[in-house]
């Protein structure tokens, strides 16, 4: 068989390779647990997706949505929502914004 003829004979993805791929959860809360200002990456506690096998979920600065608090500005135990995709590493933390507490929107 040659490589050519592989391919159109295993050019469909399996079901559960695709169910994998497409597997996201919108909408998800967590609290910042950890940063690593250095190399701006860190990790979301999820609170609110019970089907996400990991609760510590990852994140880089560039996935941080352009409207809310820039990397820098980000403090451990801060509310965010977000994107979650799984990953074959992992869970990535997408789409990231922070949530406005009602402290600061009363005192605005």
């Amino acid at each position: 068989m040659t490589f050519r003829n592989f391919l159109k004979d295993n050019d469909s993805i399996p079901e559960d390779a695709q169910e994998l791929q497409s597997q996201k959860y919108e909408n998800v809360r967590g609290k910042i647990f950890h940063l690593n200002t250095e190399e701006g990456w860190g990790f979301i506690e999820a609170t609110n997706q019970p089907e996400i096998k990991f609760k510590r979920i990852y994140f880089h600065w560039q996935w941080l949505l352009i409207d809310t608090l820039e990397f820098e500005y980000l403090e451990k135990g801060m509310e965010v929502e977000f994107e979650a995709r799984e990953h074959p590493k992992g869970w990535r933390a997408i789409k990231i914004r922070v949530i406005e507490k009602k402290e600061e929107k009363k005192n605005a």
